[in-house]
């Protein structure tokens, strides 16, 4: 709850929210007591803009362990940490106490899976501690949007942030559903040149990481590491690219062509490297990798994480 909380009520005639004849809000965060004076009697809420918390202001996914990624979003007012696995998705951070129940399982369903989602056995350690709550990403971020964090954003959304355009469906699909393929290799972090390119296409930067070390997307002696690849309905390329250059280079890799697919556009390198087919299998999505690949999916999708950028 900010600083400065707004008190509607529900309109039944006009079907939504109103702040008309409300005065005098006063918040009371240590005791989380809010009053207010209000013109009539009627469903109260505290409400927000929900686009309150766009757009992001970058983003970066690092995979962590094997089949395990962090996800971690700038958003407008707080920094967000995810943890995406074949189980589903669980939020590390921020810390605050508002979300603990969105962070932590409940004695009552630390080891019961969640009945609509991927959601394992969530098994404490004992000694007070506090079980990750694991929850499909639909379900985990729907409750984060019920305590005040929308990270469900739709189309609409977008008239109220300047020179924000959604990506066109077909691209978002095609881009989420590629890169959800590498994440358990590569490190995939936002690229500010995304905003401005057309609807029609979307940029993103990825890195090699197998040993799953930690680096800093936004640090400029990294920007020569990462490899900026360009996303359109039907197809996607390696791209020249760089996050420290303006404007947006959008010139294909040397010896590099569109392909329908990413796992295509690795394959048809014009320099194959020596573990060229070990690193291929790698990218294909087995019996064993289909759930973590789902849930990164799933989550990049609903989150829209090109169109608000």
């Amino acid at each position: 709850v900010g600083k400065s909380p707004t008190i509607s009520w529900w309109d039944q005639q006009e079907e939504k929210w109103s702040t008309e004849g409300i005065t005098e809000i006063s918040w009371e965060s240590e005791s989380r007591k809010i009053s207010f004076w209000s013109a009539r009697l009627a469903a109260f809420s505290i409400t927000q803009p929900r686009y309150l918390d766009l757009p992001y202001k970058h983003w970066s996914m690092r995979a962590v362990a094997p089949l395990v990624v962090d996800l971690k979003i700038r958003a407008a007012r707080f920094e967000l940490h995810f943890v995406i696995s074949e189980d589903g998705l669980r939020l590390k951070g921020p810390e605050e106490p508002e979300l603990h129940s969105i962070m932590f399982a409940s004695p009552e369903e630390a080891n019961r899976p969640d009945p609509e989602g991927t959601g394992a056995p969530q098994v404490g350690g004992g000694n007070g501690h506090r079980a990750p709550r694991v929850r499909s990403p639909a379900t985990l971020l729907k409750e984060l949007r019920e305590c005040g964090l929308n990270l469900m954003p739709e189309d609409g959304d977008a008239e109220y942030l300047d020179g924000y355009t959604p990506k066109a469906p077909e691209t978002q699909a095609r881009a989420y559903s590629d890169l959800s393929e590498i994440a358990a290799f590569y490190d995939i972090a936002s690229s500010k040149h995304n905003k401005n390119l057309p609807r029609e296409r979307a940029l993103v930067r990825v890195r090699e990481n197998p040993s799953y070390d930690e680096f800093d997307p936004l640090d400029p002696d990294c920007d020569v590491d990462y490899q900026a690849i360009m996303f359109f309905p039907d197809k996607s390329c390696f791209v020249k690219s760089m996050e420290q250059q303006s404007p947006c280079n959008e010139s294909f890799d040397t010896g590099h062509l569109t392909h329908a697919s990413l796992y295509l556009c690795y394959d048809k390198v014009p320099a194959r490297q020596p573990n060229h087919i070990e690193q291929l299998h790698r990218l294909e999505v087995t019996c064993t990798t289909a759930r973590f690949v789902e849930a990164v999916r799933q989550t990049m999708q609903i989150m829209r994480l090109l169109s608000f950028v």
